[in-house]
């Protein structure tokens, strides 16, 4: 998994210093103010372009719960946005962060990692082929159907 992670990242990928994204990134939430939540469903749609882009480029179609699981932390740490634990919880996915660069951007961590967040429920959205319901507290995000 991590060899097509880091093919599709070469070959799709921008690479920014960490502290440029940090700037730009604390500055567009010191001025969105009640817009915040724009960042949140922007990167749910980037999420969803991402997870679209990733299955063509790996020629993968379905991938297992536990999969989707192990491509998560893969995925977040060969990306450079830092290190997660990720992994299957009853009939969803728990995602810890246990350290971003994003962090950095705000001290409310909620809104620091908004854009992961969001991303997070694009791209299992678009890799279940159904909207997921996600639940943040602090730097867990759990991620289910919104079947289940």
């Amino acid at each position: 998994m991590k060899e097509k992670v880091e093919k599709f990242l070469r070959e799709e990928g921008v690479i920014l210093p960490k502290n440029f994204v940090v700037e730009v990134y604390s500055q567009i939430l010191k001025v969105a103010g009640p817009l915040a939540g724009l960042i949140r469903r922007g990167s749910v749609e980037a999420g969803r372009s991402a997870a679209r882009a990733f299955k063509e480029n790996s020629n993968l179609e379905c991938l297992d719960i536990q999969k989707l699981a192990e491509l998560i932390g893969v995925f977040f740490k060969s990306a450079g946005f830092g290190e997660v634990e990720s992994s299957v919880e009853g009939e969803g996915i728990r995602v810890f962060v246990k350290d971003s660069f994003l962090l950095k951007a705000h001290g409310d961590e909620g809104k620091a990692l908004s854009p992961l967040i969001g991303a997070l429920e694009g791209f299992v959205s678009e890799c279940y082929g159904k909207p997921v319901k996600v639940e943040v507290k602090g730097r867990e995000i759990k991620i289910t159907s919104r079947e289940a």
